[in-house]
């Protein structure tokens, strides 16, 4: 979906085409953040690959990596031929980790990483998905905004308020509850 349908969706389930309750800058940050939470429940897979440097034991990760999945490391010279050998890896804070250090340079390193969607990437039958985190941020924004509304009365009229926050935030817990069942099926 591109960024207009993405935007065009939530509207519909917002009933907000006017955009009286988000800009449609709001919205699209709204679902940008949705993107996000579902790519670490459900990450993008792909393989990139580093070119080590002799005696060099730190290399960032790839771009757009959260986390690393696996690593397929090049056998240390002199490792015997049998396969008898050690060498491991380790991601931490952003970075990858060789062990030990690799001796030469050039050699390839195959990373495969897990890594966040972007909004045009996220596969069709999965779009429901971050339509719910999305529609659920948002109420919980709503929730916020109107948690200081109050009663109030104007000669007759009598004007209630205080309901409107418990209503947002219900439902932005109905729509994660959804969320968590749908994710879990699959």
């Amino acid at each position: 979906m591109t960024r207009a349908e993405w935007v065009a969706a939530l509207n519909t389930r917002l009933k907000d085409s006017e955009n009286q309750l988000f800009t449609p800058e709001e919205k699209e940050a709204h679902i940008e953040a949705a993107v996000q939470e579902y790519s670490r429940r459900r990450p993008r897979f792909f393989t990139a690959e580093i070119i080590t440097g002799a005696g060099r034991q730190c290399y960032p990760l790839p771009e757009g990596a959260l986390w690393v999945a696996g690593v397929v490391l090049p056998a240390p010279s002199g490792a015997p031929e049998d396969g008898c050998w050690q060498r491991g890896w380790m991601d931490d804070g952003g970075s990858l980790w060789l062990f030990p250090a690799p001796e030469a340079d050039g050699l390839p390193v195959r990373v495969t990483c897990a890594g966040a969607w972007a909004p045009e990437e996220v596969p069709a039958g999965e779009t429901e998905l971050v339509l719910l985190a999305a529609h659920a941020r948002c109420c919980e924004v709503l929730a916020t905004e109107t948690a200081r509304a109050f009663v109030f009365s104007v000669g007759d009229e009598k004007f209630d308020k205080s309901e409107v926050s418990a209503h947002y935030r219900e439902l932005a817990q109905a729509l994660r509850a959804e969320l968590r069942r749908k994710l879990a099926r699959h």
